[in-house]
């Protein structure tokens, strides 16, 4: 974790550091911890698909279902005739009761 946190003094503006280190923290069950570096990440680049999925997943790991919806949903509005990738993320929030927004 201290590569990224020398990166992202290095660079600031580098979104992925910013998700790669909420991984880390991931990883190591940080939840919070990862939460506020993958919101970093979203609010450098609002429109990546893989930031916000990955924020789901640990929104899901932390056991918020409303935060983990919604950024489910993000990455359907973001990536919305991707067919593999609706009925992946349609598949999973219907496995945690979470019926996606129609």
């Amino acid at each position: 974790m201290v590569h990224f946190t020398v990166s992202i003094a290095l660079n600031s503006q580098d979104a992925f550091t910013y998700s790669y280190l909420g991984e880390a923290y991931e990883k190591n069950k940080m939840y919070e911890e990862a939460v506020l570096e993958l919101k970093k990440a979203i609010a450098l680049d609002p429109n990546n698909a893989f930031f916000h999925l990955r924020l789901a997943t640990i929104y899901r790991k932390k056991g918020a279902s409303k935060e983990a919806k919604k950024e489910y949903e993000r990455v359907l509005e973001i990536l919305p005739h991707n067919k593999q990738t609706r009925e992946t993320i349609t598949e999973l929030m219907n496995t945690l009761n979470l019926a996606p927004k129609k």
